[in-house]
């Protein structure tokens, strides 16, 4: 039971520290389709979420539809791989069908370290206000519409088990679209299979000590 204790402790830690590292519940944004026809649906704007897209020839947009006064916040950023010292990335926000946020030709990007990832990004453009209830589109874009990009909508955090989870399966996956982080993507698959293999013989012990008593 002691033992039992200590990874289950071992695991909460393991979790803790995520969740406390990654501000944003992370989400991939790489479905094959046409984004201006069909946008990600944004259903709770004022969670923290982060999303991972890569440009593929045309903008990505956000919709989101709230009945009720919120805070909204975005703020982009492009992964940094020592070279460039700007990008061409930018999002407009639109209200009802007008445009009410533009950054356009933003000039003050800067070098941002991620420490839980490891990894370098350049920090764009942010934007933060109370908003009036209505219906609003974020589009990403670029000159080329080539680019990766990382979009947070949303301040609140919320990391639930849930949230911890998603996030440690998510990660990896992310590492292999933005860096091609092989090394560390396998490391991090071998410690998400290590902690579920814990997690079932940890289970499958507890149901063998039910079964036991019952005889």
């Amino acid at each position: 039971m002691k033992k039992e204790l200590m990874i289950l402790t071992l695991l909460l830690v393991f979790s803790t520290l995520v969740s406390i590292s990654i501000a944003h519940i992370p989400e991939i944004v790489i479905e094959d389709r046409d984004y201006t026809v069909d946008p990600i649906i944004v259903k709770e704007p004022e969670i923290s979420y982060a999303y991972y897209g890569k440009l593929q020839g045309s903008p990505h947009l956000y919709k989101i539809e709230s009945d009720k006064q919120f805070r909204l916040y975005v703020s982009l950023l492009v992964p940094y791989v020592g070279q460039e010292e700007t990008s061409d990335v930018e999002f407009h926000i639109w209200k009802d069908g007008e445009k009410i946020v533009m950054m356009h030709d933003y000039q003050n990007w800067t070098k941002w370290y991620e420490e839980y990832g490891g990894d370098w990004y350049l920090q764009g453009p942010t934007y933060e206000a109370d908003v009036e209830a209505g219906n609003y589109i974020i589009e990403v874009h670029s000159i080329t519409n080539s680019e990766d990009y990382s979009l947070a909508i949303g301040k609140i955090e919320r990391f639930g088990p849930k949230e911890i989870l998603w996030t440690i399966i998510v990660l990896p996956v992310m590492k292999a679209i933005f860096w091609s982080n092989y090394i560390l993507i396998a490391t991090y698959l071998i410690i998400i299979t290590v902690i579920i293999s814990i997690i079932f013989w940890i289970f499958k012990k507890r149901k063998k000590r039910k079964e036991q008593k019952s005889e």
